[in-house]
């Protein structure tokens, strides 16, 4: 099994949303291995909101057409045709402009690449929210709502998205912050954008904008001027980044990465690679659903998979799971895990290494501690780890 970070090895093969009123799942987003094959979205939104449907087919062994292997463009003058502008005197209220919502996915499209995004974690009290971009990597950005402005203050590709960051000291970032939005949400404020000497500006705001098929009420249009290009975001409000425009020039065209589909109050659910023990004593590598909702806890995550597994009974609980100072995954159960590890048809020993084994590749780690109430697990049918370590597989997949 080869270790590294863990984004390598979660399987975009399914990523389903599950809506957390109805409780009923429904495959939503198919995202082939290349994340460039097929894509299907279907949302559902809130009453008395539009459904948006997107059909993007993409077939690998028939369409190889020009018009599936570059960027979507579009003239700034095309994309806005339509659209109707906000009186001059007009400030929109700053608090309906973040940029991410709790339990909200959005798929954005460039004709060639998709992104999805999903708030994993938010603190109130701090304005902080963390988001997790899936896309042919994944990244975890962190955004803060301050004074005004709504910063992205952190974002990396090495980190796993659904470890908070919120209550740790702020991860230092190599550049300055990048401010999205500044108050007022009016026509001509301009601030300072990446502290690198760009700037970005209120160049427009419409009452209502035809993006994509879909009319949106109250849309901000922000202008950055970078070195070599112009880029035009484009927010909503109670939705965030509506589409991204950027060329050399205004008057030529450019390319347009735009919103696909967002839905309100669901579960982000993708596969992950996971390591069941067989009724033989083997390692059999497959895919499970894992599920998320923003402020979910991992404990739940992982003990809901466990009992999916039939490693679990409802007798267990999953106290805790988290990354120590030391770089090692701990997995914390309530008392009576080791009589229940026994009860499966695989051998105690096998079972143990296929959780070992599931949570280094989640994490990207190759120490794993298994613990009761902060203590050690202690094995019946073989001896305890030194400082009750276990050591992930080495061997390849």
């Amino acid at each position: 099994m080869k270790l590294g970070p863990y984004y390598k090895y979660f399987c975009l093969f399914t990523l389903v949303l599950i809506s957390l009123t109805a409780c009923k799942r429904q495959p939503m987003i198919n995202i082939s291995e290349e994340n460039q094959a097929r894509i299907e979205a279907k949302v559902s939104q809130e009453k008395n909101q539009s459904s948006v449907d997107t059909h993007s087919q993409a077939d690998e062994s028939q369409d190889n057409s020009p018009a599936e292997e570059t960027t979507q463009t579009i003239g700034l003058e095309d994309l806005k045709q339509g659209w109707t502008k906000a009186n001059l005197d007009t400030e929109f209220d700053f608090d309906l402009f973040a940029p991410y919502q709790a339990n909200q996915i959005k798929t954005y499209s460039d004709g060639l690449n998709q992104e999805t995004t999903y708030m994993t974690y938010q603190n109130e009290d701090k304005s902080l929210m963390q988001v997790e971009h899936l896309s042919s990597k994944h990244e975890t950005e962190l955004i803060q709502a301050s004074q005004g402005q709504y910063q992205q203050i952190f974002i990396s590709d090495q980190v796993n998205p659904y470890l908070s960051l919120l209550d740790q000291a702020t991860p230092a970032g190599e550049t300055d912050p990048i401010t999205y939005l500044s108050a007022p949400l009016s026509q001509g404020n301009t601030w300072d954008y990446d502290g690198q000497g760009h700037q970005a500006s209120i160049s427009q705001l419409y009452q209502k904008a035809n993006i994509n098929g879909q009319v949106y009420d109250q849309v901000v249009e922000v202008k950055i001027t970078m070195d070599n290009q112009i880029i035009y975001n484009y927010y909503g409000q109670d939705v965030g980044l509506l589409g991204q425009w950027s060329g050399q020039t205004e008057k030529e065209s450019g390319q347009w990465k735009v919103l696909q589909s967002n839905a309100q109050d669901v579960m982000l659910v993708h596969d992950i690679t996971w390591v069941s023990a067989t009724e033989q004593d083997k390692l059999d590598h497959k895919s499970v659903s894992f599920s998320w909702q923003t402020n979910y806890q991992l404990a739940k995550a992982f003990e809901e998979i466990l009992r999916q597994e039939n490693i679990l009974d409802t007798s267990i609980t999953v106290n805790a799971v988290y990354v120590n100072a030391s770089g090692q995954a701990v997995i914390d159960f309530s008392p009576g895990v080791v009589a229940v590890l026994n009860q499966n048809a695989a051998s105690e020993k096998i079972v143990i290494q296929s959780i070992v084994d599931s949570l280094a590749y989640f994490f990207g780690v190759k120490e794993v501690r298994l613990t009761v109430n902060d203590n050690g697990l202690l094995p019946n049918s073989f001896d305890y780890p030194e400082g009750g370590i276990y050591q992930a597989s080495q061997t390849e997949d």
